[in-house]
């Protein structure tokens, strides 16, 4: 079984999928680092970091959040949090893929996220992050094999879905049988999300959730990439 996007590739247990991480830091003036990045990070993936958590804004994480999303050709999936670091109240684990595994990525910002608790220091996030794209695992914490991509395309509930839109799920499910565009509203990042990753499973014999954009910002980098037949969500309804 496999997908037929870059957010499939199911195949294997090493990380050829990997292809960025980042760390970024918010401190008490509000004031942006990015203070880990390796390889690097396109300008336009950056923008959507600091737009999707409002770093730039004077506002307040006290829970960690998570998002998954699609810019370009890669994936994104982020993580903030509060952080227990001196002058840092908040800390974001980002990393690039290609391939779609929300579950896996989030478990790897976890233990990045950890990592770089402990001391501050990216040394050991590159490490982790290497031996994961080298051998598939880091140590006894996170293998990759345990997180088959498989899972993540059933992972959430279509009898959900249609409960939630009851008869109206039928026009959705004409609209992906007949690849046309899906646009989706809610300002729940989280409700969004599961119902982008949920509406591919009406015609799941395609296996393509690579028409899948759980998250798009109204800004024409992240606006191209809806022009062709995509299940697109919104958090701003203009």
């Amino acid at each position: 079984v496999s997908t037929q996007s870059t957010w499939g590739n199911p195949g294997g247990t090493k990380m050829a999928n990997l292809v960025a991480f980042a760390l970024l830091e918010k401190d008490t003036n509000s004031d942006i680092l990015w203070s880990w990045v390796f390889p690097a990070f396109p300008e336009e993936v950056r923008e959507a970091i600091v737009s999707h958590f409002a770093l730039a804004e004077e506002t307040q994480i006290t829970e960690r959040k998570d998002i998954f999303g699609h810019i370009g050709e890669n994936c994104f999936y982020e993580a903030a949090t509060p952080s227990a670091l001196q002058d840092v109240p908040v800390l974001v684990s980002a990393i690039l893929a290609k391939d779609f595994n929300p579950e896996l990525y989030e478990e790897m910002n976890t233990l990045f996220i950890e990592l770089y608790s402990a001391d501050g220091s990216g040394t050991a996030v590159q490490g982790a992050f290497i031996a994961l794209a080298v051998k598939g695992s880091h140590g006894k914490r996170l293998a990759i094999a345990s997180y088959d991509p498989r899972k993540a395309l059933i992972r959430t509930s279509i009898k959900d879905l249609v409960k939630q839109f009851g008869i109206e799920t039928i026009l959705i499910y004409v609209a992906v049988l007949l690849k046309r565009r899906v646009a989706v509203f809610s300002p729940d990042t989280t409700q969004l999300q599961t119902v982008t990753r949920t509406i591919p499973q009406l015609v799941f014999i395609r296996k393509d959730w690579g028409i899948v954009r759980p998250l798009v910002r109204l800004v024409d980098a992240e606006l191209r990439d809806v022009k062709a037949p995509v299940i697109a969500g919104f958090t701003d309804s203009y």
